[in-house]
């Protein structure tokens, strides 16, 4: 499954997009230091949940300004074998403990080499109790990925909600592209009220 909701976090703010066929629409805006803060996203959530009777699931788009992008030597041939190469090189290159980074890559063509996309755990799981206050039922986290090199959109795997929210957790997947936002999002149509027949 993929979630129908994207949660974008930075410094100055919030934005909530859905997904739909054409791509990712802007629910909305909130500006952290907005007197009404909470309120906005109260607000902003009640309207997912209108967008989404069936439920709310919410991919967390962390800014490129808390991820380390580099180009790493790899050599090894399992996946495990990669993380473990990637991981012996990253000491020193954050203020975190390597045990406490979470990371993707991908490989570079030809090249023996590949972009690793690194961010502290701690900075995912602010992320997910922020979005766990307002009900957006956090279950992925990627990167914003405008300084990446790839065209794939860098995912840091199944935040540890999602255990609580989906069935099985290895049934959610990655979007093969970065969020692009494509437009704004249009509200459905409100039910119609059926007059009862007077007695």
């Amino acid at each position: 499954m993929k979630p129908n909701f994207a949660l974008g976090l930075t410094e100055d703010g919030v934005t909530l997009w859905h997904r739909d066929a054409t791509g990712w629409l802007r629910v909305g805006a909130v500006a952290l230091n907005s007197p009404d803060m909470e309120a906005q996203m109260r607000d902003m959530s009640r309207v997912a949940s209108a967008l989404a009777p069936e439920g709310v699931t919410t991919k967390l788009v962390i800014p490129d300004d808390q991820i380390l992008y580099c180009d790493l030597a790899i050599a090894g041939r399992t996946p495990e074998e990669q993380e473990q190469e990637l991981r012996a090189q990253l000491g020193g290159r954050t203020p975190y403990p390597v045990e406490e980074l979470v990371l993707d890559w991908s490989l570079t063509s030809g090249k023996g080499d590949a972009q690793a996309v690194v961010v502290a755990r701690e900075t995912i799981l602010e992320a997910e109790e922020f979005a766990n206050l307002y009900g957006l039922n956090p279950v992925s986290a990627v990167a914003e990925a405008k300084n990446s090199k790839t065209t794939r959109e860098p995912f840091f795997g199944a935040t540890r909600s999602a255990q609580k929210i989906v069935p099985d957790i290895a049934q959610i997947e990655r979007d093969h592209t970065p969020l692009v936002e494509t437009g704004l999002v249009t509200m459905p149509d409100p039910e119609p009220v059926v007059e009862k027949p007077a007695t």
